[in-house]
This record gives structure tokens, C-alpha cells and sequence, in this order.
């Protein structure tokens, strides 16, 4: 006989799930936040909402709360990559470069000893050679550049598709503008095209471009960068600093 109970719940479930993540392809976070928790409301062991409701909780620049629900995402084997992962996405954010690294590395130590036990990684949210894009930006971010191209070259040797991805955008650009600004705007306007929400991508370019001048450009960024990403102290910073905030813009 059908429990008409568990019958509602799970309906209910799929219900909010769908709301959710209808939210997140509008990048409306609060909204999707808010689908998540209900679905943990009536579901307290579904993993894929506690994961979630980390994410969004590091897209609404909450990073302690993102924090924390990473750390109790850990206790669970099955999505110790997904933590991992998340615990340095939430450390890129806040700039922290050496937490990003510890974290980056520690989820390559998972995904080796995964495949030691015969884990499927097709289980996993990043691949190694994502991972190894990461550590390059954050051995770059701690000016630490031959571990940088090492660990370029070495994502670019696992995985030759990776070039086009949005992390291989990010640090080819870094590693160029060391000598060569104008190059490396050039191929930050070709990622931003590709990539035209992207909070990295969109904050390099716009660093670039008031480098080389264009001032314009910047300008057009910067007003786009204000309404996608509103909670982000580090974002606003940086546009006061270049003079760049909305109100700087629109004299």
C-alpha cells in the first residue's frame, strides 16, 4: 500500500527541486536558496540540497555558511570531491590563495585514492585536469609562477579540450599580462565573450581593460559586473578602486 505521506513528500520534493534549479539558471540565488532549504525541510538527508544550499550561500557571498555546509558535506564519502571542491571555490572568493591551494591539493589526494578503490569519476564534479587549472591560478595568485605553468602544462597535457575551458582562459591571461597587457586583454575579451556571466573572468577583464586604457569598455563591465554580482565586497573594491563604481561611471 502507498504511503500517502512519503507520496506528498516526494512530490513536494521534486516540486521545490524543480523551482530551484530554475532559480539557478537565472542566477536569482535567493530564490534558489530558498527552494533548497525547503527541500531539506522535508528530505534532512538529501545531499544534493545541502550541497546546493552551500552554493548558494558562496554565490550570495555568505562564505561562512558556505563554509560550514562544506565542512558537514566532507563527512559524507560519496561527495568528499564535491566538498573539497566547494571549501576552495569559497576560498577563491575571499582571496585566501593558500587556503584555495590546500584545498585544491586535498581534492586531488581524494580523486587518486578514489580511483584507488575503483570509484567511478564520472561521480566527481571537476575533473583532474580542472583541479590542476585551479592550482595553477592560486600558485599564480601566491606568485609562485614556474608552479603555475607546471601545473598548466601539465592540465593542457592530461586534457587538450581543456584549453577552451573558462579556468584555462583565466590563467593564460594571468601568465601573459606579466609581460604582454594588451595580448592578454585581447584573449580576456574572447573569454568574456564566451563566458559573459563569469565573476572571474568578467573582474579580469575589467582590470585589463583600465590597464590598457579602455576606459570605456571598463566602464560598460563594470556597470554589468555592479547588477550580476551586488554582494561581492571584493568586486566592489575593485571598481572604487579604478574608478569604476556606478556612480563614478555615470559622471
Amino acid at each position: 500500500m502507498i504511503n500517502p505521506i512519503k507520496s506528498f513528500r516526494r512530490r513536494a520534493v521534486k516540486r521545490e527541486r524543480q523551482k530551484a534549479r530554475a532559480a539557478q539558471a537565472r542566477h536569482d540565488w535567493k530564490s534558489a536558496l530558498g527552494h533548497w532549504t525547503v527541500v531539506l525541510r522535508l528530505d534532512p538527508s538529501n545531499i544534493n540540497a545541502m550541497l546546493q544550499s552551500a552554493n548558494m550561500h558562496n554565490e550570495l557571498a555568505d562564505y561562512e555558511r558556505a563554509r560550514r555546509g562544506f565542512e558537514h558535506i566532507k563527512a559524507f564519502a560519496s561527495h568528499r570531491v564535491h566538498a573539497e571542491a566547494g571549501l576552495a571555490g569559497v576560498a577563491v572568493r575571499g582571496s585566501d590563495w593558500w587556503t584555495a591551494r590546500r584545498h585544491w591539493d586535498e581534492t586531488l589526494s581524494i580523486m587518486a585514492a578514489q580511483e584507488g578503490e575503483g570509484i567511478a569519476s564520472t561521480a566527481w564534479p571537476i575533473s583532474p585536469s580542472e583541479v590542476l587549472l585551479h592550482l595553477a591560478i592560486a600558485h599564480h595568485s601566491l606568485g609562485d609562477i614556474p608552479a603555475a605553468e607546471r601545473d598548466l602544462f601539465a592540465a593542457f597535457a592530461m586534457n587538450p579540450k581543456i584549453r577552451r575551458s573558462r579556468e584555462a582562459w583565466l590563467i593564460r591571461s594571468r601568465l601573459l599580462a606579466r609581460h604582454d597587457l594588451p595580448s592578454a586583454y585581447r584573449l580576456l575579451r574572447n573569454a568574456q565573450a564566451r563566458h559573459p556571466d563569469d565573476y572571474s573572468i568578467l573582474y579580469e577583464t575589467i582590470k585589463a581593460a583600465t590597464g590598457c586604457g579602455d576606459r570605456k569598455a571598463a566602464a560598460s563591465m563594470a556597470k554589468n559586473f555592479a547588477m550580476l554580482f551586488p554582494d561581492s565586497e571584493d568586486g566592489q573594491a575593485l571598481l572604487a578602486s579604478l574608478g569604476l563604481t556606478p556612480a563614478a561611471s555615470a559622471v
